[in-house]
């Protein structure tokens, strides 16, 4: 059975821990081997998980057996998609939880489906990776939004209760 490269260019430790965590349970040992760079290795192939930081080069393989997925933060994700603008479906937002890593790297995972299957599959997968990216970007906004808006509405209204009390006082 031949063996398949997760390599994961990142100097996180947690993140680096997951996907072994992840590989350990998705995978029997000898199919799989996790190779860690701070910096992209000459040759890639297999699965490449790049955890993205500003002004880093990224340089995916032109290899076409190589899948490349990218963690970024939200802050830097118009940076990140003027460094590589063909990576949307492939992008996991910071931070990035256990089931997330998991499913991302279980879709992956060399599928026995029949190739016709599989191409639908990774067509769904890839909608949907894209719709999700999407409704984080929008509860972030939302968020932002909201504690705007709370922002707006305290100030006025911690100045009226200043001046009530005041008044009530004499």
């Amino acid at each position: 059975m031949q063996s398949t490269t997760l390599t994961v260019i990142s100097e996180d430790a947690n993140l680096i821990a997951m996907c072994r965590e992840a590989l350990r349970d998705l995978v029997p040992a000898d199919t799989w081997k996790l190779v860690t760079a701070k910096e992209c290795p000459d040759s890639i192939s297999g699965v490449c998980l790049w955890d993205f930081v500003p002004g880093q080069t990224i340089t995916p393989s032109p290899s076409t057996d190589a899948k490349h997925l990218f963690v970024v933060s939200p802050k830097d994700l118009n940076a990140f998609r003027e460094a590589v603008p063909l990576a949307d479906g492939s992008i996991l937002l910071k931070p990035v939880t256990r089931a997330v890593l998991h499913a991302f790297l279980g879709s992956m995972v060399p599928a026995s489906f029949p190739s016709s299957l599989a191409a639908e599959r990774d067509e769904l997968l890839g909608c949907l990776l894209e719709a999700n990216l999407k409704l984080q970007e929008y509860d972030r906004r939302r968020t932002n939004f909201l504690a705007r808006a709370v922002h707006e509405f305290r100030v006025p209204l911690t100045a009226l209760s200043g001046f009530c009390g005041l008044l009530s006082a004499g």
